[in-house]
């Protein structure tokens, strides 16, 4: 299968469950994500790339679609469904029980997983409905990630809630 037809099969799957993402269609989500590993994808080895702008539109084909590991390892190659089920939550009751310490550490010892769940949180966090929860958790999916690399996309997601606290500050020196 051809990269291109890789990539509608992902965004199929997700139109398959009808999912949404704050009202638009999933497959926006999953364009943003890749758009900031677009970005980003200078501090990765070259023989990586390609492997890691697949699993950036598939981040979420375990854990959202019904696709097993071995549905998406069979369309995407291993190295990808590998990827994949590294950004999967576990199975749980809330958000915390899914993003628990074994999701959390298996991103953090995987530097190709690190890179892509920090471009799916600058998405996460570049939408308004979204953005407080995710300002909330930022220091905290920090401390359980953070493994001294990408640097660079940590401080775009730093600048996020800088810029939104700045904004928040202009608004209430504004006359009535």
């Amino acid at each position: 299968m051809k990269l291109n037809e890789k990539i509608y099969w992902i965004i199929n799957e997700h139109k398959k469950i009808n999912q949404k993402y704050d009202g638009l269609p999933y497959h926006v989500h999953l364009l943003e994500v890749v758009l900031f590993v677009e970005k980003y994808i200078h501090l990765i080895p070259e023989e990586y790339r390609n492997i890691v702008i697949l699993a950036g539109w598939g981040h979420d084909l375990e854990e959202d679609t019904t696709n097993t590991y071995n549905m998406i390892e069979k369309k995407l190659g291993v190295d990808v469904a590998d990827l994949i089920h590294i950004l999967t939550n576990e199975k749980g009751k809330n958000r915390s029980e899914r993003a628990n310490d074994k999701y959390y550490e298996g991103i953090k010892n995987n530097h190709l997983a690190n890179f892509i769940k920090i471009c799916d949180r600058l998405s996460n966090m570049s939408h308004p409905k979204l953005f407080d929860m995710y300002k909330k958790e930022l220091s905290h999916f920090k401390s359980m990630i953070y493994n001294g690399m990408y640097d660079e996309m940590w401080n775009e997601l730093e600048n996020l809630q800088k810029t939104e606290e700045d904004f928040n500050k202009s608004l209430k020196i504004l006359p009535n």
